[in-house]
């Protein structure tokens, strides 16, 4: 994501800046703002990933018996024996 990287290495300097000169910088509240609403969407975007009731779906769904409605994979029909 663009606007993350380009916080991040904003930060970066901020912070490299402030070690090299002993200062402390104030950080504007429209930064801040930018910053919350970033982690926010990632926040939500790693909610939606993360959501594990999708990724059962998907896996049974994937791995599901279509022809007879048995959902159970047999090792003699995968195999078969």
């Amino acid at each position: 994501r663009e606007a993350a990287r380009r916080l991040a290495e904003r930060q970066a300097e901020q912070t490299q800046y402030e070690e090299d000169a002993m200062v402390r910088l104030v950080t504007s509240r429209k930064d801040k703002k930018e910053a919350k609403r970033l982690l926010r969407e990632e926040a939500s975007n790693l909610s939606a990933i993360a959501d594990l009731g999708n990724l059962v779906r998907g896996v049974s769904t994937a791995f599901s018996k279509e022809k007879d409605g048995d959902d159970r994979g047999d090792a003699e029909d995968e195999y078969g024996n």
